[in-house]
């Protein structure tokens, strides 16, 4: 790697604390000078070219698409001086959830770092709505990862031994000082850990080092070749299916309508008040919502969604308390549907306990579940009481 300008990676460095604008525009010259901009752009340049080679050598190149920063050779990043230089590559299709897992490429003054995230840390953005659409996408990238024992992950974990050098961590671009990194010490304990107790704030990050100094004598194209090989089977395992699709492009509709109903704090009595309460109650008491895994066998009463990370214990009654935490006031929903329960916007018909959803609805999938008969425990004192369901059905 960098055959042509050995000394390349030392502009991460040099410009460490380059002011901001530090690439110019077309009013400013900036500080940056023009040969170490071509440095920039050799850097970028070399990762582009192996993330090229390496999609075109997998079975089936067209399933592979290639991700890259914002970056201009005049301008660097939106002017700015790059903190990092980065390519990655995703499976095909992986738009809905925002073009997770990736096989990546960092390079920056610690280096070069390679390695396979399954999804980026919230943190790791700024803006809140993009935060909010990665909670709705971990938990359904998470369910698709092979747990320990799978056949998959073993062969992929017996690689990485092989290999060597591998470290799993919360997430990329850590450094053996920072808090997460080498967390686990296997992938099998690190997709266990994350699969039973991953957060929804993302992050995961297989991955492995080479200093500034050793990088001339690395053969790139031949080491992401190597990587991309190692983790095609994760990208295409995890690309989304139609529903997880619909359940992105619904939950983004969700926060439209959450936006839009209007509520009077003047009036403590308002249905809806009590109900911005209960929303922020989300996932309900753990062993409310464990009654209601069990009673309902793991599936959403309206949906019958068998997806345990996106379901949610609803009170009927809105929660006051432990007194309402009774599993006949409760149901268990797909977390979107519960949003909708919450503001009125689904209901239950309390005689024929068919589905109402609401007429702002019908240019909208949930119109499919209107009239549709809810799912119930098999035990009669775990179905939803007909009193609480009368009251919410009433609420305007």
């Amino acid at each position: 790697m960098l055959s042509g300008d050995p000394e390349a990676f030392q502009v991460f460095e040099k410009w460490k604390n380059a002011p901001s604008n530090a690439f110019g525009s077309k009013n400013n010259s900036g500080v940056i000078s023009d040969e170490d901009k071509a440095r920039y752009s050799l850097i970028y340049t070399e990762l582009m070219n192996a993330a090229e080679n390496a999609r075109s050598k997998v079975n089936k190149p067209d399933s592979i698409e290639l991700k890259s920063m914002n970056y201009s050779h005049q301008y660097g990043s939106r002017g700015h001086r790059p903190v990092d230089v980065w390519v990655s590559l995703c499976g095909k299709g992986s738009e809905d959830f925002a073009r997770m897992p990736q096989v990546y490429m960092i390079a920056s003054e610690r280096g070069l770092e390679i390695g396979f995230a399954i999804s980026i840390n919230e943190d790791d953005y700024h803006d809140q709505s993009v935060k909010s659409r990665n909670r709705t996408i971990v938990p359904l990238i998470n369910r698709k990862l092979p747990n320990s024992k799978d056949e998959l992950a073993l062969m992929i974990d017996k690689s990485l031994k092989e290999d060597g050098g591998w470290f799993f961590s919360t997430k990329a671009r850590l450094t053996p000082k920072d808090e997460g990194f080498a967390t686990w010490t296997s992938l099998g304990e690190m997709l266990d850990s994350i699969k039973s107790n991953g957060s929804s704030k993302g992050g995961g990050s297989i991955c492995k080092f080479f200093a500034a100094d050793d990088l001339a004598d690395l053969d790139l194209e031949a080491t992401f070749d190597d990587a991309l090989s190692l983790f095609f089977p994760f990208l295409m395992r995890c690309l989304p299916d139609s529903w997880d699709s619909e359940l992105v492009s619904t939950q983004a509709d969700i926060e439209q309508i959450e936006g839009a109903v209007s509520f009077d704090p003047s009036d403590i009595a308002d249905a809806r008040d009590t109900v911005m309460r209960q929303i922020a109650q989300r996932r309900g008491q753990s062993k409310f919502r464990r009654s209601l895994l069990k009673a309902y066998k793991g599936k959403c009463a309206i949906s019958q969604t068998a997806v345990e990370a996106v379901l949610e214990a609803a009170h009927i009654t809105p929660y006051l308390g432990d007194e309402t935490n009774h599993i006949s006031n409760g149901l268990l929903l797909r977390a979107d549907l519960h949003t909708l329960f919450d503001l009125n916007l689904v209901k239950i018909d309390p005689k024929s306990l068919r589905v109402k959803i609401s007429p702002s609805l019908e240019a909208t999938p949930y119109w499919n579940y209107n009239n549709r008969k809810i799912l119930l425990p098999n035990k009669a004192t775990d179905q939803p009481s007909t009193l609480a369901l009368g009251e919410h059905f009433s609420l305007p």
